[in-house]
C-alpha cells in the first residue's frame, strides 16, 4: 500500500488562527495536508503528463528550427552581399574602363583639332599675310575700344576720392 501523497502549505498564505504571529515565526512553519488514498495519481494527471511532454517536444522542436532557419538566413545574407560586392567590383571596374576610353577619345580628338587649327594658321599666314595683319590689327582695336568703354562704365564706389 503507497503512503499518502501529502500537500504542503506554507506561510505565504496566513491562518486566521495564527494570523496576528510574527514573520520569524512563519517562516519555515508549513502544515502537512494528507489526501485520501485514492487522490493521489489520477488518469487526469497522466495525460496531464503527457501533454506537457508533448508540448515540451513542440517547443524543443519550434527552437531548433528556429534556429536552422537564422542560420540559413545568415547564410543567404552572407552569399547575397558576397554577390553585391563582386557585382560592385565589376561595374566599377567596367565603369573605370569606359571613362578611360572616352577619355582618350576626347584627348585625341582635342589633339585633331588642335593640329587642324594649327595647320590653317600656318597656311592663312603663308598664303595671306597682309590679311593676317589687317585681321589682327582690326581685333587688338577692337579689344582696346570694348575696356576702355567697360572702364568708363563700370561703377566705382569711391569715385569722389580721386
Amino acid at each position: 500500500m503507497t503512503e499518502p501523497q501529502r500537500v504542503y502549505s506554507s506561510s505565504d498564505v496566513p491562518e486566521y488562527a495564527s494570523y496576528p504571529a510574527s514573520p520569524e515565526d512563519a517562516i519555515g512553519r508549513a502544515r502537512v495536508i494528507e489526501l485520501p488514498e485514492g487522490e493521489g495519481d489520477s488518469n487526469i494527471e497522466t495525460a496531464a503528463r503527457h501533454v506537457g511532454s508533448a508540448i515540451g517536444r513542440v517547443v524543443s522542436r519550434v527552437r531548433a528550427t528556429r534556429a536552422e532557419a537564422r542560420e540559413r538566413v545568415d547564410d543567404a545574407a552572407y552569399r547575397l552581399r558576397s554577390q553585391a560586392r563582386e557585382a560592385t567590383g565589376r561595374v566599377r571596374s567596367q565603369a573605370r574602363e569606359v571613362s578611360r576610353n572616352y577619355s582618350e577619345l576626347a584627348q585625341e580628338k582635342i589633339e585633331t583639332a588642335r593640329s587642324g587649327a594649327r595647320d590653317l594658321a600656318r597656311r592663312a599666314t603663308r598664303d595671306y599675310p597682309v590679311h593676317v595683319i589687317l585681321g589682327a590689327a582690326v581685333a587688338g582695336v577692337l579689344v582696346g575700344a570694348g575696356l576702355r568703354i567697360w572702364r568708363e562704365n563700370r561703377y566705382e564706389p569711391y569715385e569722389f576720392l580721386r
